[in-house]
């Protein structure tokens, strides 16, 4: 397929991933950079210009820079006297792209969009076991054309998870996506490890994993893997095929730093490797083009209001 019909779909390469990153920092107990319990959060990632490993034929030049704002707004409820927890998250993120050498014929895709919202439940089936459940509905698109069931993605997730000691929880279970129509039950493992009164070990095994050190009460550094993206529709007026996908996905290797100025004001800054970028392009449910980008730094923050 060629360029000016491909680079229009986003939709990322391990999208199921991005929903258990998103378990991992729902869960009390979080790490110094999990997502506001209660509360607003303001997000910006930067990935400077880079080309692809493997050029293209009609485009050897092409470079393509990346930048993503995001905002977010969570609230918990609780039932049966704090026996059942939810929390609920109403996320939105933009996503623009920019190029060089991009060929004149090119059809060139400058954004795209999701907005997510997330219902995420925790009951306390006993002192030792917890047993955890989320559906995740999530619009993704240019929005560029009238929306259709493409734009929707539907996911979930349903585990368990055992306290083991004070210091120790671990977890196992499945997560649940649709991204084109046949849903496909993938596994994952969840640590939670308080290594020490102020080192933590938290994530998902295999997608996440942070290790945090508290410094002081308003300063907490540490060392994040992470591997995240989301898939979009493209309008296919604007790209000439019937149903127009994209999967763009990021891994990322980074030094983390919090900062607390209020108990309920934080900024999160993380800066390191993006050791992996992928565009993958599809015509319905059939690959057509796959391009990794080259290694590079990036950089990334998040202001939050709340706890």
């Amino acid at each position: 397929m060629p360029l000016h019909i491909t680079i229009s779909l986003i939709e990322m390469k391990i999208y199921f991933l991005s929903a258990i990153i998103y378990f991992v920092f729902s869960l009390p107990n979080r790490n110094s950079v999990a997502q506001e319990v209660a509360g607003l959060s303001f997000g910006y990632e930067y990935f400077p210009s880079t080309e692809l490993v493997t050029p293209l034929v009609d485009a050897p030049g092409l470079e393509i820079e990346t930048q993503t704002w995001s905002l977010s707004g969570a609230f918990p409820l609780s039932f049966q006297k704090g026996k059942i927890i939810v929390y609920n998250h109403i996320n939105y993120k933009h996503i623009s792209f920019s190029y060089d050498n991009l060929p004149i014929s090119a059809v060139e895709i400058s954004q795209a969009q999701y907005i997510e919202y997330s219902f995420f439940m925790i009951d306390s089936l006993s002192p030792k076991w917890k047993l955890v459940a989320m559906v995740m509905p999530t619009l993704a698109s240019d929005f560029e054309s009238s929306l259709s069931k493409d734009d929707l993605i539907v996911g979930g997730i349903l585990g368990l998870i055992r306290t083991i000691n004070e210091n120790l929880d671990l977890g196992f279970g499945l997560v649940y996506m649709s991204d084109f129509g046949n849903p496909i039950p993938l596994p994952f493992i969840y640590v939670d490890w308080q290594l020490s009164p102020n080192l933590k070990l938290n994530g998902i095994i295999p997608s996440s994993l942070t290790l945090g050190r508290k410094m002081t009460e308003w300063l907490d550094l540490g060392l994040e893997f992470s591997v995240d993206g989301s898939r979009f529709h493209g309008s296919p007026a604007k790209f000439g095929v019937k149903r127009p996908f994209m999967r763009y996905s990021e891994g990322t290797l980074s030094a983390l730093t919090q900062f607390h100025f209020a108990e309920w004001i934080h900024l999160n800054v993380l800066g390191g490797w993006g050791f992996y970028r992928n565009f993958e392009f599809y015509e319905g449910r059939d690959k057509q083009e796959s391009f990794d980008m080259k290694m590079t730094g990036y950089f990334g923050t998040q202001f939050i209001i709340g706890i």
